[in-house]
């Protein structure tokens, strides 16, 4: 499908409410909408609660305008279709988002107040790379049941050679501490192996 810049239009036709948006490429923003509606992560929670109560079926998904000139026109475009259709799915009544919106202090103090003894989603990253951070354990760890069950699951199963040789590269170079040499010939010899 052609690559189409312009405003597009999210209905749900039960009770005609609907999403206003722009994009660059419009078919390929559906999709992505649809994508996050579909996994129950969706950045409109009025959206999101439609689509979960009334299901895909009752919503259409379609272009309202298409723009030559993208760059220049599109904010005033998508602001001229709100305020014509006035979407109740959109979170924010401005084609420029929540930008400059200005909260109270009683909101303000509301969400602190929410976020106090909350753990801060970076905590412990200070200075960390964003690159990296996918890497770093994040404190969860695996409880003895689903380690005893992975175990047992895998007991058994034979080892092509290409594994075997993967397994003994990745060994190679690395020395035993006197404990856990201790540990193993104590396991050869329970198994009668040693």
């Amino acid at each position: 499908m052609a690559r189409i810049r312009g405003i597009y239009r999210i209905t749900n036709t039960t009770n005609g409410h609907t999403y206003i948006g722009r994009s660059l490429n419009v078919w390929k923003r559906l999709a992505d909408h649809l994508c996050r509606l579909n996994r129950g992560n969706h950045h409109s929670r009025y959206l999101q609660h439609a689509f979960n109560h009334y299901g895909r079926d009752v919503f259409e998904f379609g272009l309202i305008a298409e723009l030559e000139n993208y760059e220049a026109d599109s904010v005033d475009a998508e602001q001229f279709w709100m305020d014509h259709l006035k979407p109740e799915y959109n979170v924010s009544p401005s084609a420029n988002g929540p930008l400059g919106i200005k909260h109270t202090e009683e909101y303000r103090e509301a969400c602190r107040q929410r976020m106090l003894g909350c753990t801060p989603w970076n905590k412990g990253l200070r200075g960390v790379q964003p690159s990296t951070r996918k890497g770093i354990k994040t404190g969860k760890t695996t409880s003895q049941k689903h380690k005893d069950a992975t175990s047992k699951r895998f007991k058994g199963v034979p080892l092509s050679d290409e594994h075997k040789a993967k397994i003994s590269r990745a060994h190679i170079g690395k020395k035993l501490s006197p404990e856990a040499i201790a540990k193993r010939t104590a396991t050869r010899r329970a198994n009668g192996s040693y």
